[in-house]
């Protein structure tokens, strides 16, 4: 446990307070890796799915990532996606890691989870994973940037 938490992975308690390595914002590291999610529903039938991609340090595609989800809300689509992308970046044994999402809300779930307010599940699957990275960040970042970086 020692180890884990003097190489910057796993929680730190603080006071009482799990301390958890998420950052918000643009103090970002330059050497992490990028996760883009992102996800549709249709509307007729409800049926979601998330997809996306991450990008090294210097922005060239790494691997694309996609899964069927089923019947659920839109926050909970870009929410699997956060999630998936994290689970490919840890299985390609990236260290540190920017997420780029255009869902304000989600991001607003993470954060709300993070501060050790009431969460649902996905949330908390989302946080325990990021556990196990070096450095976690997340950042909004606009629907046209993510239409740009999908098009390169």
């Amino acid at each position: 446990m020692l180890g884990a938490i003097a190489q910057g992975r796993g929680p730190v308690v603080v006071d009482g307070r799990v301390q958890q390595p998420l950052q918000f914002g643009s103090s970002l590291n330059p050497g992490c890796y990028r996760i883009n999610p992102d996800g549709f529903r249709r509307v007729e039938d409800r049926l979601a799915a998330c997809g996306g991609m991450i990008r090294s340090p210097a922005g060239e595609w790494v691997i694309s990532f996609a899964k069927a989800i089923g019947v659920c809300a839109m926050v909970d689509v870009e929410l699997w996606g956060i999630y998936i992308g994290l689970v490919c970046a840890w299985d390609l044994y990236v260290t540190g890691i920017v997420v780029e999402t255009d869902c304000l809300e989600a991001l607003k779930l993470i954060r709300i989870g993070r501060n050790g307010k009431r969460s649902y599940g996905l949330v908390l699957h989302i946080l325990e994973l990021c556990h196990r990275f070096q450095a976690v960040s997340f950042q909004h970042i606009k629907r046209d940037t993510i239409t740009e970086l999908w098009t390169r």
